[in-house]
């Protein structure tokens, strides 16, 4: 468990202030999403904008894992 400061996907005026280019940022987090369905015996299930948030170093933060899922290797 650990705190995370930074503002959610839904705040644009502050999205702003902390990113240059919040597409690619946002972007490049759903690349990582998509690649944890790929590599990751579990995934983060719950995605939208209230589970993940920008953080004030520009990184882009998952919240909520009270819903994961999971791909068996045969799929």
């Amino acid at each position: 468990m650990e705190r995370l400061y930074g503002v959610p996907l839904t705040d644009l005026d502050s999205i702003s202030s902390l990113v240059s280019s919040p597409e690619t940022s946002l972007i490049t987090a759903l690349n990582v999403w998509f690649g944890s369905l790929l590599a990751c015996e579990t995934f983060h299930a719950d995605v939208h904008a209230g589970n993940l948030w920008w953080l004030r170093d520009g990184r882009i933060g998952f919240l909520d894992f009270g819903i994961v899922g999971r791909i068996s290797p045969k799929t």
